[in-house]
């Protein structure tokens, strides 16, 4: 995975709304916070940035996210330049139902044609932070557990895979 250090781009109804915040970044020194007052259509707060990828290639993404207020929404996409969605608007979660502590935010999805894709946030009525943002190819393993392989594992499916295949065969259960 290589994270996302292009330039980004961004909009804000009101002025200085999206910084780099060093309140509560989840690791190191700062993450980006996007703050918006207003209805999604008159006064929000986004901000975007392109990335390369290879043509009809599955990819990830993920980042930690957190929202200042449990009923306000923020959202991300992944868009083409052509601004035909990629994957539609999704929720930035924190920790389940603690919306203010960080939480993993992932998602998987297919360049297409692309060579070219963005990844937007975007804040209404509302303040959201981001950090740790990551894109990359979707990887699978291959893991052999004494003489049996097992092909296609991957980051979403390992933790089933080690419960239901290894932690049964080390307990000496049937599978």
């Amino acid at each position: 995975e290589q994270p996302i250090n292009e330039s980004w781009i961004f909009r804000s109804a009101e002025r200085e709304a999206v910084v780099n915040s060093t309140d509560s970044p989840f690791r190191g020194k700062g993450c980006m916070k996007i703050e918006a007052a207003g209805d999604r259509f008159t006064r929000y707060g986004y901000i975007a940035q392109y990335f390369t990828v290879e043509p009809n290639t599955d990819y990830a993404v993920s980042f930690y996210g957190k929202r200042a207020e449990k009923d306000k929404s923020a959202i991300f996409n992944i868009l083409t330049p052509g601004l035909a969605t990629v994957v539609e608007d999704r929720f930035v979660n924190g920790n389940g139902d603690k919306y203010n502590e960080w939480g993993i935010n992932r998602a998987v999805f297919n360049s297409g044609d692309n060579t070219r894709l963005m990844l937007l946030f975007v804040v209404n009525n509302g303040a959201a932070y981001v950090d740790n943002i990551t894109v990359g190819k979707k990887c699978s393993l291959t893991l052999t557990v004494d003489d049996d392989v097992y092909t296609g594992i991957t980051p979403e499916t390992f933790n089933t895979f080690f419960e239901d295949k290894v932690l049964k065969k080390l307990r000496g259960e049937n599978n």
